[in-house]
């Protein structure tokens, strides 16, 4: 053989490789799929997927069932791609940064368990991911497959061998970094997406250490864990009310800072008796060891529970650290229509949906507004309002296509747009141009809402097309006529005040 033809045989292989590598990183995305749809974290999850029963044939699997092949499929893509260069990944890397953006996943609204695994495709995409690795050698070391399980495994690696031998043939002479008929599966902006992925891996890196990934897979498989840490937040709650007299709430040094105290770093935690807090439990960092210690983060517990935890150990003070109020915020809106803003006592309060209006709930159930910043306060004022406006919008509005809107206090228009319009409103028509009068309490605009508010009131957004000059209202009639391209404006304002206006109208 030549070199030449050493050369091209490569460039087969590489390319071959390439496309296994894409395929196999679809194919673990595609049960991570099927494991938040049937986790529910997501209401419109449907909406939002991109690998849809490419691999998967049926969703009739456990939320369990569903979550140990993400991590099977994440371990053998990891050992796939395991010596990969920086820009052999990078196409992949494109790739998720699309589908995070394109499934509309942010920091603000990804539960806890789903950033861990964000969070590990990530450092497996950096050429990481020792934690996949480590923890699935563990679980096999614990566990056997059954003789069935074993040849389903097998039956399935053949087909793929058999897949790849036909794939290698017909990509004869391709580079890795050609274009590959498998590419672009996800419609997704990757600037975007990247930067969501910094966020959400900034968000849980510090605590990734500590995390089990395969903690749901060890008690379906019977698997006793003795770390404290797998247990979860409303195991912890019920056992502190059975035993309170063995807990404590304390701030206490998670990261000791150096000679000058600078790095130090203060956390509440919830302590059981037993946990260890001597200079043995800081690793060479000078981080506390959580792992295997009965030491739990204060932030961990949502408000309920934080409430639930106060109660049983009888402790009085509104709040433990200035810090809860960002906690709640985070848990707003993660979760906003568990809440709802109301008079008490003359004062503005935020409560949740459980309480009961007492003193003992300040702090953890019921929140003052002169607790917030007034940016957090504006921000949550707004989320309830688009809250309404979308519940109006569902109960008592209507979709109307091709409106042509004027707005007579700015003068400017909507040409061609789709609105929602209050079922009550009578509607008014200028005069001179025909345009139907925008009114800010009945009236708003499909385009103006959000993404995920449009799927919550049914409507998709149409491609869009030109709009033809012919199509617009001549003087003060009703026809509608034909001829060239017209720009489009923002018909009235769209400041939160204009857009709740549905719901003010009787």
């Amino acid at each position: 053989m030549t070199g030449r033809q050493k050369l091209k045989f490569k460039q087969q292989e590489t390319a071959h490789e390439m496309e296994l590598a894409l395929d196999s990183f679809y194919s673990t995305l595609e049960p991570l799929e099927e494991y938040v749809g049937k986790a529910d974290y997501y209401s419109d999850w449907d909406s939002r997927r991109q690998i849809y029963r490419k691999v998967i044939k049926d969703s009739n699997d456990t939320v369990e069932g569903f979550e140990d092949l993400f991590l099977t499929d994440l371990f053998c893509f990891k050992g796939q791609v395991r010596k990969k260069d920086d820009d052999f990944m990078k196409k992949i890397k494109v790739e998720f940064y699309k589908w995070i953006d394109a499934t509309r996943i942010n920091v603000d609204n990804c539960p806890e368990r789903l950033k861990h695994f964000i969070y590990e495709i990530s450092e497996v995409l950096e050429g990481r991911g020792e934690k996949i690795v480590s923890q699935t050698r563990e679980l096999v070391r614990d566990t056997e497959p059954t003789p069935k399980e074993a040849l389903g495994m097998f039956g399935q690696l053949n087909h793929l061998l058999n897949v790849g031998r036909e794939r290698a043939e017909a990509l004869e002479g391709k580079k890795w970094n050609d274009k590959l008929e498998n590419e672009e599966r996800i419609n997704g902006n990757s600037k975007r997406g990247k930067e969501v992925l910094k966020q959400i891996c900034q968000d849980v890196a510090p605590r990734h250490s500590d995390f089990d990934l395969y903690s749901e897979q060890k008690k379906v498989r019977g698997i006793q864990s003795n770390d404290p840490q797998q247990r979860t937040s409303f195991e912890i709650v019920q056992y502190l009310k059975n035993f309170p007299q063995n807990w404590r709430l304390d701030e206490i040094i998670t990261q000791l800072g150096d000679y000058y105290g600078r790095g130090k770093v203060e956390e509440w935690l919830l302590i059981r008796q037993d946990a260890l807090l001597d200079t043995d439990t800081y690793d060479n960092k000078g981080k506390l060891k959580f792992i295997n210690n009965h030491l739990y983060r204060w932030e961990n517990f949502n408000a309920r529970q934080r409430f639930e935890i106060k109660k049983a150990l009888n402790i009085k003070t509104d709040y433990s650290t200035s810090e809860e109020i960002k906690w709640v915020v985070k848990e707003f809106k993660e979760n906003p229509k568990v809440w709802e803003i109301g008079e008490i006592e003359n004062q503005i309060w935020l409560v949740h949906n459980s309480a009961q209006i007492r003193k003992d709930e300040i702090g953890t159930l019921i929140h003052n507004q002169q607790m917030f910043s007034e940016i957090e306060w504006t921000e949550i004022n707004g989320i309830l309002e688009r809250v309404k406006l979308i519940d109006n919008i569902k109960q008592q509005a209507r979709l109307e296509e091709g409106l042509w809107v004027l707005n007579r206090e700015t003068g400017e228009v909507s040409e061609g747009e789709d609105w929602y319009i209050h079922n009550q409103l009578e509607k008014q028509f200028d005069k001179k141009t025909g345009y139907l009068v925008y009114v800010p309490n009945g009236m708003i605009r499909a385009k103006d809402l959000t993404e995920t508010e449009q799927m919550e009131v049914g409507y998709k957004q149409a491609n869009q097309t030109q709009i033809q000059q012919g199509s617009r209202p001549q003087g003060g009639g009703s026809n509608w006529g034909l001829g060239g391209t017209y720009n489009l404006y923002i018909a009235g304002s769209v400041s939160i005040i204009s857009l709740i206006g549905l719901a003010f109208i009787k």
